[in-house]
């Protein structure tokens, strides 16, 4: 039987902070020990399993690409999934094909895998980042972040127009962005019950006194 994995994100959080040059901004997953800040953890590269793509003051955007590359240009298809919620250019996207790193994941390549497995993540990195970058224009120019707008790797609003290698060239703030946790232990305790008695407990919280009376239904 094959089993496919896909990788999970803690509170599909993403850690947004500069990596070890001052004018290059990191992204990738993180799981923040307690009492570990996103200014900390970004000084220290706690990025889990690493980071996904950087941007550069000099305007590249470099993805890194961890999945196997056998003449398919599977690194164009998830650089294209970025681009596209980043709003970077085309133009100034390089590929980083990292190899065989475990660091990464698993390293292999076959039935769209790469896509399947990495659209998500590449998605919302991208989205994550380009707010960052909105975020980061509105505290140079004022006023809130719907005034702004992102296209073609410049962020515009309330008459101002500021590239992101220049945002990049002038600090962002390390922080994480994402969505809050969902707990599904529920879910999966009504799972269990189910396939050991053939009864589905619909609410919460759980007692003996419901299991036994979804059984006798």
């Amino acid at each position: 039987m094959t089993k496919h994995y896909k990788p999970k994100v803690s509170r599909r959080a993403f850690l947004i902070g500069a990596g070890s040059a001052t004018t290059v901004l990191t992204i990738g997953y993180t799981v923040l020990p307690i009492g570990v800040s996103p200014a900390e953890a970004a000084a220290n590269n706690m990025l889990s399993p690493s980071m996904l793509f950087d941007m550069h003051a000099d305007g590249r955007v470099v993805v890194n690409v961890s999945k196997s590359e056998m003449g398919q240009h599977v690194g164009t298809a998830l650089a294209q999934i970025l681009a596209d919620e980043l709003e970077c250019e085309w133009d100034k996207i390089e590929l980083n094909h990292i190899g065989f790193d475990p660091a990464f994941g698993l390293h292999v390549t076959g039935g769209s895998w790469s896509v399947n497995w990495s659209f998500d993540a590449m998605s919302r990195a991208g989205a994550a980042s380009r707010k960052a970058l909105i975020e980061a224009a509105m505290t140079r120019f004022g006023g809130a972040a719907s005034e702004y707008t992102a296209e073609n790797g410049v962020v515009s609003g309330r008459g101002n127009s500021i590239t992101y290698d220049e945002l990049v060239a002038g600090g962002i703030e390390p922080r994480t962005m994402g969505e809050p946790a969902t707990t599904s232990v529920a879910p999966a305790i009504t799972n269990a019950i189910q396939m050991a008695v053939g009864a589905r407990v619909r609410t919460v919280p759980i007692t003996a006194e419901r299991v036994k009376v979804a059984m006798d239904t």
